[in-house]
């Protein structure tokens, strides 16, 4: 089909449209409440259950059991909500994040071995690109070690002792917050100047 103003050919069509991230905005407090406290229930149900089962050898009480299961599914809805905003703003500064497509930030978390390297590669990725410096990557590097080592109950290393359990799943969840409050601050003083222009 030949092309002509009102019937552009298909390959300038495609690169006239918007890519998904070009309207992106910053969260709103409710989606960053739940990124945030998502993690932090999850920390709570873990000290908890290691508190009940003394020295965390045995198998926590089946309601303890049940009420991690949700949370952990619950957290990986809200954080994984939260950072399609946050990455689809960061793509817009800058190029490192130009590939990546929604379904990727949903779906790496689950990839075999790559999985424990391509979620750490996004939220990287998107903090630099919104928040630059030496501080927010070495921030992001301690999150995702501590989440590594905090899931080895569920994953990896079921010989680990109980007490480096906890301590990197408090960790992780600390470390965490203060990601998201850099990236939503940073993305959310950026955005104000041209909210007022418009």
């Amino acid at each position: 089909m030949t092309a002509t103003p009102d019937h552009p050919s298909p390959d300038v069509a495609a690169l006239a449209a918007p890519q998904w991230w070009a309207g992106a905005e910053p969260a709103g407090r409710p989606a960053v409440v739940r990124a945030i406290g998502g993690p932090f229930l999850a920390m709570a149900i873990t000290v908890v259950g290691w508190v009940l089962t003394g020295d965390g050898g045995g198998d926590s009480p089946w309601l303890v059991a049940v009420l991690a299961q949700g949370v952990l599914v619950a957290s990986y809805i809200w954080v994984c909500r939260w950072l399609t905003y946050a990455c689809g703003v960061a793509q817009r500064r800058s190029p490192l994040l130009r590939t990546v497509q929604p379904w990727h930030i949903w779906a790496f978390w689950w990839f075999p071995l790559a999985g424990l390297w391509l979620p750490y590669v996004l939220v990287r990725d998107t903090a630099r690109s919104t928040a630059p410096g030496r501080g927010v990557r070495v921030l992001v590097a301690l999150w995702w070690v501590c989440f590594v080592l905090g899931l080895h109950r569920y994953v990896a290393l079921p010989r680990m002792s109980p007490p480096v359990h906890v301590v990197a799943t408090v960790l992780a969840a600390l470390a965490w917050s203060r990601i998201v409050v850099v990236i939503q601050r940073s993305q959310t003083v950026t955005a104000a100047p041209s909210t007022v222009e418009s």
